[in-house]
């Protein structure tokens, strides 16, 4: 009847409605569900720890990083899309603007200072063993052009894409269906972070994490947070290589005073040129309040 009062739902009352993603297959295309996430996540990590452990005392690090990559990171996301479009589902079927590839790019390597600065600081607090430091020097060291070319693919190249897919592709995807924009980011930041098993860098890997997150959400391209990645991963690399009088000193070492806030303005400037140029659906959705959960 019509004076009659409907009955309401208390959960419809709380919780906002939420779409599924429909390029994420069941049950990961589920807002309600992250389990299947979790799960995915937990195995990834294990298998980073067995495969990897093995394939880097009998394939060395290059060869080890790219196995791994590629089994352990990508191929299961391959897997849960293998019924879908990828190029589609991922957000690969549009090559990236130079425009914003360009803003992406600094704010990557503008960022990257500042996490040295921070790394700086935090280890004269929590300080990494000099044996791990100098293994990880070791690994990502170039002795000649052949083994830098070697060590840009499977350092820069290799993570760059394997990664991306997996968590900003991916992980991101389901964590926004479920918490909203913010908090989608930054659950796939904190996995990435998690994932590398680096306890003394895990500030500044969640920061970069949440960078990249942030470069798909506003560009749509996933292209954009996969070079971003590669570069900063494989400058590392190049400038290890080019000044071999990095040591092992030199690698808790404090960048130059005068770079660090010439860094901070760079960054925050390409933070705001790319937040600006953010596709108009995307400033809308980020405007969207998340979920109440």
């Amino acid at each position: 009847m019509t004076g009659e009062p409907q009955a309401t739902d208390p959960e419809t009352l709380q919780r906002p409605d939420i779409r599924p993603d429909p390029v994420l297959p069941p049950p990961f295309g589920q807002a309600a569900s992250l389990g299947g996430m979790v799960v995915l996540f937990i195995m990834m990590v294990l298998g980073l720890m067995l495969v990897g452990g093995v394939a880097q005392f009998t394939m060395g690090f290059a060869a080890n990083a790219m196995l791994t990559e590629a089994l352990v990171v990508l191929a299961p996301i391959v897997y849960l899309l293998r019924r879908q479009r990828p190029a589609s589902a991922l957000r690969l079927q549009e090559p990236p603007g130079a425009i914003s590839l360009s803003w992406a790019l600094l704010g990557v390597l503008s960022l990257a200072v500042l996490v040295a600065e921070f790394s700086y600081w935090s280890d004269q607090v929590f300080p990494m063993p000099e044996a791990i430091k100098a293994a990880y020097l070791e690994a990502v060291t170039a002795h000649s052009l052949p083994e830098l070319m070697l060590l840009l693919v499977a350092a820069g190249l290799t993570p760059g894409v394997c990664e991306e897919v997996a968590f900003r592709g991916f992980f991101q995807r389901i964590g926004i269906q479920r918490f909203g924009r913010h908090g989608g980011i930054a659950l796939a930041a904190g996995l990435f972070a998690v994932m590398h098993l680096d306890p003394w860098h895990l500030v500044a890997l969640y920061a970069i994490g949440t960078y990249l997150g942030y470069l798909f959400a506003w560009t749509e391209n996933l292209w954009i947070p996969m070079a971003a990645h590669a570069v900063n991963n494989a400058a590392s690399v190049f400038l290890l290589y080019v000044a071999p009088e990095a040591s092992l000193s030199q690698m808790s070492e404090a960048p130059p005073r005068w770079l660090v806030p010439v860094s901070l303005a760079a960054f925050l400037l390409a933070l705001q040129r790319l937040r600006r140029s953010a596709r108009p659906a995307d400033s809308a959705a980020a405007n969207e309040s998340p979920p109440i959960l």
